[in-house]
């Protein structure tokens, strides 16, 4: 049986999602924020929901405060949100300190290649 994917263009951003995971590429700012809070809270249930911001080139405070949002709600509901960081989600998070956020386990994506040293568990 296939999963159908589905893909929605917002503001510059383009959010790609099927059952249990979600992909971003583009900007996540106030723009476009709430819509993808929708995209991914709508798919929160499973016991971990893959969230792969490995394409996102820009988070604002707006995105970060929604994936935060978003973290403690699928907390609540039992679910973990996995977020596979750019380096540029990667830096918002480090630059605001937020790595034990509720809800979230926040972990480098594949392209990224610089190491934070005052991040715990931060890869070598």
């Amino acid at each position: 049986m296939s999963v159908e994917r589905q893909s929605e263009v917002v503001a510059g951003c383009e959010v790609v999602w099927s059952a249990g995971e979600l992909a971003v590429s583009g900007e996540i700012d106030v723009a476009n924020a709430a819509v993808i809070g929708q995209r991914i809270y709508a798919l929160v249930g499973a016991p971990v929901m893959t969230v792969d911001c490995t394409a996102v080139t820009f988070l604002d405070v707006a995105g970060l405060r929604m994936l935060l949002r978003l973290g403690a709600a699928a907390a609540a509901k039992g679910t973990i949100l996995l977020l596979h960081c750019s380096p540029a989600v990667w830096d918002t998070f480090g630059l605001c300190q937020v790595w034990d956020a509720p809800g979230l386990v926040i972990e480098p994506g594949t392209v990224l290649d610089r190491p934070d040293p005052d991040r715990p568990g931060s890869p070598e």
